[in-house]
């Protein structure tokens, strides 16, 4: 009888350390995110497919806003669009304009006409992305 209590608590412990573990990468990738948005005063990300135009907006130190087509969405749903773009562009790697459209192509994007990212940094300075198909 002993033996069961201490299998059962070894494999509740197990799946304990599992769901931190797995659930601990996604919070650190999501962390990441939102570190390399701080090094932002703006960013404004603009997206034209055959289909509509998407639009991702940050402005230091809180404000989210996601547009698709007429639809405007701000707050907490807004910043979890906001950081999605992010992981997909992959800004730390320092990727091209070009590299950038694939990446959207990618992701589900695929009727993408053109991509337009504009980000000042907290030193002011300006950088712009443009993408036409």
């Amino acid at each position: 009888m002993a033996n069961k209590k201490r299998m059962g608590i070894f494999a509740l412990m197990l799946l304990i350390v599992s769901f931190v573990h797995f659930h601990g990468s996604a919070s650190a990738n999501e962390q990441d995110v939102q570190r390399e948005l701080m090094l932002y005063n703006s960013l404004k990300i603009t997206v034209v497919s055959e289909e509509t135009c998407y639009e991702w907006e940050y402005e230091n130190p809180n404000h989210f806003e996601y547009e698709k087509g007429k639809r405007v969405v701000k707050g907490t749903e807004a910043k979890e669009k906001v950081v999605e773009v992010l992981e997909m562009l992959r800004f730390s790697q320092g990727p091209s304009a070009e590299q950038m459209a694939a990446y959207m192509k990618q992701n589900g994007f695929e009727g993408i006409e053109s991509l337009k990212i504009k980000m000042l940094d907290q030193d002011r300075c300006l950088f712009t992305w443009v993408w036409n198909e």
